[in-house]
């Protein structure tokens, strides 16, 4: 029986929303990503997993600071010392394309591969003691070995599947990865990573984002999946953390939006207020953010949609009219002479 976690999208390294720990030095914002891999982590330890996939993005940029790398480090060592042997194929935020295989954990020493960690950046077969692996950090037309596949093996991969789903709308492009690819009855799991929503799409599995990133997904569950596979069978399930919320408050304009605000729970919630007001309409802006800072929510913004209704300043002029009825009644009470001047201008510019 091999037991294993498939998680993907981590982009540890954001900072938005965060602020620095004095006692730390790193920001709270990756400081709090960071725990979310560590409960995953954890879990792969107590359950005694042979092996941890990690299905790209785990930086949010090709650059991460050193600090971001170092800490990342620190859980792929512990991992090791348990002896659970961690795959990670590298994903388009840290720069790997078809083209280009140049990623920012291409000269870490602290996370060269070894017998305990494989760090794939191009498309290739991952042989270990008790199973393939089949890694594709990105999806090459040209691959064909996937239908030639004899044993059990299990295919890691960063890529965008025909009919997947990232919120209200559904990859169906000609970059799209058609599923009928891992037909192959020897491939036993396809553990995906790249678009955040945890879904199936045919024998692909997204595990997912580890953590909500932002307002996309604001009604997203996050976490990660545990598997256990013998042979050609593996019965898996999805395993649910806690995330970090963001929470929309739309509402028409009045006072009692700031009292509703102070009746909600919003400690440690990203709030994005919209609010809509007929034209002209005052809204206390700096009543509303300070009502979401005692409520212990974070400010993501305050936007004011005014409802603008055009107005016909004299009813008898919305029919159509010549230009020199206009003119006469836009200079209505002006002396005869400064009409008479307007008009000749209008005759000059008339096409």
């Amino acid at each position: 029986m091999i037991r294993f976690i498939h998680c993907a999208d981590l982009h540890l390294g954001i900072k938005k929303y965060g602020k620095i720990n004095p006692k730390t030095g790193i920001n709270t914002r990756i400081e709090e990503d960071l725990k979310q891999f560590d409960k995953i982590v954890n879990f792969a330890i107590k359950k005694e997993c042979n092996y941890f996939f990690i299905a790209g993005d785990i930086f949010d940029k090709r650059k991460p600071e050193d600090i971001v790398k170092r800490e990342f480090a620190k859980r792929l060592k512990k991992l090791k010392r348990k002896k659970i042997v961690t795959v990670i194929v590298i994903g388009n935020h840290e720069g790997v394309t078809a083209t280009d295989t140049a990623h920012c954990l291409s000269s870490e020493k602290v996370l060269s591969s070894s017998r305990y960690l494989y760090i794939v950046d191009d498309n290739k077969v991952v042989e270990t003691d008790d199973l393939n692996i089949i890694c594709m950090p990105y999806y090459d037309r040209h691959i064909n070995f996937l239908e030639r596949v004899k044993y059990p093996s299990i295919v890691i991969g960063h890529l965008e599947m025909y009919g997947a789903k990232q919120g209200e709308y559904t990859f169906k492009n000609e970059n799209s990865v058609n599923p009928k690819i891992f037909n192959n009855k020897n491939i036993v799991y396809v553990a995906l990573g790249h678009i955040h929503n945890r879904q199936k799409v045919g024998k692909a599995i997204y595990s997912g984002s580890i953590n909500r990133i932002n307002f996309g997904d604001e009604h997203s569950i996050k976490g990660f999946i545990y598997g256990n596979m013998k042979g050609k069978k593996c019965i898996w399930k999805f395993i649910q953390l806690k995330s970090r919320r963001f929470k929309t408050i739309r509402d028409i304009w009045s006072k009692k939006l700031i009292e509703n605000i102070k009746e909600e729970l919003l400690e440690n919630t990203i709030i994005k207020v919209i609010v809509f007001v007929d034209a002209g309409e005052v809204v206390p802006i700096y009543d509303i953010k300070k009502a979401i800072i005692n409520k212990g929510g974070v400010i993501d913004s305050v936007v004011i949609n005014s409802n603008i209704k055009k107005k016909i300043r004299d009813k008898k002029y919305a029919k159509r009219r010549k230009p020199e009825e206009f003119l006469r009644h836009y200079l209505l009470g002006k002396k005869e002479r400064t009409i008479k001047r307007g008009l000749k201008i209008l005759e000059k510019v008339k096409v």
